[in-house]
């Protein structure tokens, strides 16, 4: 076939730009620097380029902003310049929309420069000014080579302002003058020729290079897609992609149907139509025209019937009604771009011979969560234009369910999310459907119409749900070391004063954002289409984010999905804009504070004195009062340092000062008047702390201020990161644009915190200059910046075990090159359970760890010699015959990490209510209200289970209990060192190495309670049982409970003062 003449689409111009109206633009800002230039080359005052030294050439740089098809035609001409400068550094800058397969090119670096020109600012296109920034500040670099394979005069100025030494490129829009080399435009040649001989204008011819973008597992994916179409002897096979992308670039379809007709007729050809998921309504309107072959009816027959297959479930349908024998094959369709959700134009039966296939190659964006666009004047397949009507559709749901029988032999895989699912797929018949309940309210529902069906749960097995939690928790440490700009990960980019900020940004980014969660979807999905292996995936009733991730799952595993491939935008936009609301209420809070800290004056500071200071870091939360059983009056005392305090102030070379943080009413606890009240009330001088908020000095309103600045700065230069795409995904399944609020939260909300509480910190040690700083929840965010201010200001700290640590906690996971995260000096530790924990995962050094006791498990042995049990009974109403049953858990989790006892509590209640001469009290968590508990009691009709107020003494309660139920709590272990029997519920969770030691009994999740409880209130020999693991398990948790916790700890906080050097000493 003779070559083309002319390839552009701007005829009698070598100019590539499509509007006149620019072209005439950039003719006139070009005109001056060409008219200025030939000016100097005349005089001779602009001597010709140098000569290009390879081998001296360590810095190149190629712009390719235009569209992904230009950069696939560029990565031969990349390749021959990887040969000819391999000792170089090449960087490819590159649209945002191109970004994905420039990762294939054979460049060392690629930089994301979305040039306004070629996309909108809705794809990630950033101004002139911007780009104009990114290109100078190249210039410290030095780069030696340049490349424009572009041709256009915006992109030459962008080489200009790098500073290279050599630049080269097209001018046929202008721009010559700001090149040293100047390719002339051959329109005869093809892009990829053109491509490759600009490139050795510069280096040099080269041999043709190889580019390959598929791997093995795309060309096995192809062989199999061939064999399933049943073309896999035919030959020739040829595919065509009638999709220009613009209006203006695309051809004619009536002349595509001619090319379609003729391959057929004269080479006896299979063709296939390619494109994406936004391509299909163009694929559509494509004329099918009957190809005839030509010459006598033997010539017809060896050529034979093209064959016809419609997309997805249509084409099974239309295998039904327009077979030809063997030749119409069904497609297995590759996922996300196929499904039932356009409208189902069915030809007439006379063309079924004669029709195109119709195939559409997978999508490489589409598991990352990327859309498709449409090419210009082509309808969205869901506006505009008669529409013929879908096939079983739903009219509530505005999708097409599949109706029974529909298409036998394939094996569906439904996922139901909801009771209103589980009713509406309940019927559906059993042949090849397999029905998975995600959750509980769908399992019962299930349960309830008598359907076939598997839990999620199923699937997961212990061990599978604890591998899932090292999956996530790898996920977030490696999101902080992964490089995401200049090569510098986000650990190195955020340092504050010496310190990094991502040791307080991975804390919120674990809890607080659903990352990790997504990550855990994604593997629990990947076990469930694993082990099912289906041929197609429906979902109904799932969350908008569960489906969205599911549906890119199927698409990584090549399975077919029918649902909602991608989320809605303007959630995700809304979210983001409160995110960024509160970063700027955060800051007027941080000034209103100031301002009141300013108003109260000073804040208190301990009394002179030549002992050694030691200064308590506790939560203004847990200060609470309690009646003194000897005075029968009410005092404030501190729930973890109640015996530390007092013991310190009675040593003769030790005092104490206590700085509390956070709020009085802990959160879930604050309604707004509490809020109101706190915010309308001036710091008091009385009462046993002083508040951090004391010193909110305008110092540190200044520092949140410039800490909020570069927060903000850093956030705008991250979330259009092309290593963002790559962070916040796993095992190719993408999930960026459902993480943005959560990187607009950790960046914008929690460094601004850290900041404030670091810098608060320094400032109450200037004040109280302390010997050493005594501290619990060190591992928390407030902890941690405790513990770097007192680094930078040389003061030793001793940090005091308060709860349960088990290998799953986060916060004191660190791994081998995490030694620069702020940990204390020494730390207290219950026993040798935490001790091994904390060197074997946390990578402490053993020598920091001294294995002390628990204070408070010293105080229960104590205490229990003091209270009346009797009296406490009689005052709750329980008599010596009654059996008391103490309830203390969360009703609802803090985070997903963590389980709680909402979901068991109504069968809990159900339990205790059928056991006779058994009484139930329930102690809320200190940060939860009694109103969920209570709404259950109601629905329950309860009347021997009872509510107390969360601020109510558990350890009064534990003296007086028979047993306690609990799912995740601490007071599991105070119960066994008074000797109660425990019962966890909601198993598997962190107490599962309790149960495991013998020392609790476990009922699983969903489990009915009642025999546990029944065990463990009347059964001996299961008492007997739980008592001889119960003393085995304390000597190995809690140092056997011998009452000298506190002694250890205070000799520990002398010796760790007595260290020289540090403030409180006379540094």
């Amino acid at each position: 076939m003779p070559r083309r003449r002319r390839w552009t689409p701007v005829r009698g111009t070598g100019s590539r730009v499509y509007d006149p109206v620019e072209r005439l633009l950039l003719g006139a800002a070009d005109l001056p620097g060409r008219l200025v230039a030939g000016a100097l080359r005349r005089a001779g005052l602009r001597p010709p380029a140098p000569p290009i030294d390879l081998a001296s050439v360590r810095q190149v740089l190629v712009l390719r902003l235009d569209r992904i098809g230009d950069v696939i035609m560029s990565l031969p001409a990349l390749a021959d310049l990887r040969a000819a400068v391999p000792q170089a550094r090449i960087r490819l800058a590159v649209g945002r929309w191109s970004a994905e397969v420039a990762r294939t090119a054979p460049v060392d670096e690629v930089l994301v420069w979305s040039a306004p020109w070629v996309g909108r600012s809705a794809e990630g296109a950033g101004g002139l000014a911007e780009l104009a920034r990114r290109a100078g500040a190249l210039r410290h670099d030095r780069v030696d080579l340049a490349f424009d394979l572009q041709g256009d005069v915006r992109a030459a100025l962008l080489l200009r302002l790098t500073g290279a030494r050599h630049r080269v490129g097209y001018a046929n829009t202008g721009g010559g003058w700001l090149l040293t080399h100047v390719v002339p435009l051959d329109e005869t040649l093809s892009w990829v020729e053109q491509n490759r001989r600009a490139v050795a204008a510069a280096v040099g011819p080269r041999d043709e290079p190889r580019v390959d973008l598929l791997t093995a597992e795309e060309r096995e994916f192809g062989r199999r897609l061939v064999t399933d179409l049943g073309l896999a002897s035919r030959r020739p096979l040829v595919g065509l992609h009638p999709s220009g992308g613009r209006t203006i670039k695309q051809w004619d379809l009536g002349r595509w149907a001619e090319v379609a007709a003729r391959l057929a007729r004269e080479f006896q050809a299979t063709i296939v139509l390619t494109g994406s998921e936004a391509d299909r309504p163009l694929a559509h309107a494509l004329p099918h025209r009957p190809a005839e072959p030509a010459g006598d009816d033997g010539a017809r027959r060896r050529a034979g019937p093209v064959p016809f297959a419609r997309h997805g479930h249509d084409a099974r349908r239309l295998r039904a009604r327009h077979a030809v024998g063997d030749r119409l094959r069904p497609l297995r369709s590759p996922p996300l771009l196929l499904g039932r959700h356009w409208s189902v134009r069915q030809p007439p039966c006379r063309r079924a011979g004669r029709a195109v296939v119709l195939a559409v190659q997978p999508h490489p964006q589409a598991a990352r969560g990327v859309r498709g666009r449409l090419p210009a004047g082509v309808p969205a397949p869901g506006g505009g234009g008669r529409r013929a009507p879908r096939v079983g559709t739903d009219p509530a749901r505005g999708r097409t369910l599949r109706g029974p029988g529909a298409f036998a032999g394939l094996k569906t895989l439904v996922v139901v999310g909801s009771a209103a699912a589980a009713r509406r797929c309940a019927g559906r018949p059993p042949t090849d459907t397999v029905l998975v309940a995600w959750g509980d309210e769908a399992a019962a529902a299930l349960r309830a119409s008598a359907a076939a069906f598997r839990s999620a749960s199923d699937y997961l097995s212990r061990e599978t749900l604890d591998a899932i939690d090292e999956t996530a928790i790898a996920w977030t440490k490696a999101w902080g070391a992964r490089p995401m700009r200049d090569g510098r990960s986000v650990r190195e980019l955020l340092v504050w004063k010496g310190t990094s900020l991502w040791w307080f940004a991975e804390l919120f980014l674990h809890h607080s954002t659903p990352g990790p969660r997504y990550v855990r979807l994604v593997e629990g999905f990947f076990c469930i289409l694993e082990a099912e292996r289906p041929d197609e995936v429906e979902a109904d009733g799932l969350a908008e984010e569960e489906e969205v991730l599911l549906a890119r799952a199927c698409t990584v595993q090549r399975i077919l999905f029918h649902g909602r491939r991608q989320p809605r935008a303007w959630p995700l936009r809304l979210r983001t804009a409160r995110v960024r609301l509160r970063a700027r209420l955060d800051l007027v809070k941080c000034a209103a504070t100031a301002g009141k800290s300013g108003l109260a004056g000073s804040p208190p500071r301990p009394p002179g004195d030549p002992r050694a200071l030691v200064l308590f870091l506790s939560h203004a939360a847990f200060w609470r009062r309690r009646r003194d059983p000897e005075t029968d009056e009410r005092a404030e005392y501190e729930h973890y340092f109640d015996r530390l305090l007092p013991e310190v102030e009675a040593q003769p070379d030790l005092r104490s000062f206590v700085l509390a943080v956070g709020p009085r009413a802990a959160f879930r606890r604050r309604g707004v008047p509490e809020r109101l009240a706190e915010w309308s009330r001036l710091p008091g001088e009385a009462g046993p702390y002083v508040h951090v908020n004391r010193f909110t000095t305008p110092r540190v309103l200044g520092e949140v201020r410039r800490a909020a600045g570069e927060a903000r700065q850093t956030w705008r230069d991250l979330r259009r990161c092309p290593g963002m795409s790559e962070a916040f995904s796993h095992r190719g399944v993408g999930f960026a644009d459902l993480a943005g609020p959560g990187l607009a939260g950790t960046l914008l909300l929690q460094l601004p915190w850290a900041v404030r509480s670091y810098e608060e910190m320094a400032e109450a040690l200037q004040a109280t200059r302390p010997a050493v700083v005594c501290l619990y929840a060190e591992s928390s965010g407030w902890g941690r910046a405790a513990l770097a201010a007192c680094r930078a200001a040389a003061v030793p700290t001793v940090a005091v075990q308060h709860g349960i640590l088990y290998p799953a906690y986060y916060s004191y996971r660190h791994g081998a090159d995490e030694a620069d995260c702020p940990r204390p000096d020494r730390t207290a530790v219950f026993g040798e359970s935490a001790r091994k924990i904390l060197v074997e995962l946390g990578h402490y050094a053993p020598e920091s760890l001294v294995v002390t006791g628990s204070p408070k498990f010293d105080e229960l042995l104590a205490a229990a010699a003091r209270w009346d049990r009797p009296a406490i009974r009689r005052r709750l109403d329980v008599t010596d015959a009654e059996r008391l049953v103490v309830v203390a858990s969360r009703h609802r989790s803090i985070r997903e990490t963590h389980a709680s006892i909402g979901s068991a509590f109504p069968a809990l209640v159900r339990a205790v209510e059928s056991l006779p001469g058994v009484k139930a009290l329930v102690k809320p968590h200190p940060a939860e209200r009694e109103d969920a508990y209570q709404a259950d009691l109601r629905s329950a009709g309860a009347s021997r289970v009872r509510v107390m107020p969360p601020g109510a003494d558990l350890m009064e309660l534990l003296h007086a209990a028979d047993a306690l139920v609990t799912v995740e709590s601490l007071s599991a272990v105070e119960a066994l060192v008074l000797g109660r029997p425990v019962v966890v519920l909601n198993m598997p969770t962190h107490l599962r190495e309790l149960v495991a030691a013998g020392a609790a009994l476990g009922v699983a999740a969903g489990a009915d309670p009642t025999p546990a409880l029944r065990g463990a209130l009347f059964d001996e020999a299961v008492r007997r049982g739980l008592e001889q693991s119960r003393q085995r398990y304390v000597r190995y948790v809690a140092q056997g409970v011998d009452g000298a916790a506190t002694t250890r700890i205070v000799a520990l906080l002398r010796q760790t003062a007595a260290r020289r050097g540090v403030v409180g000493l006379g540094a």
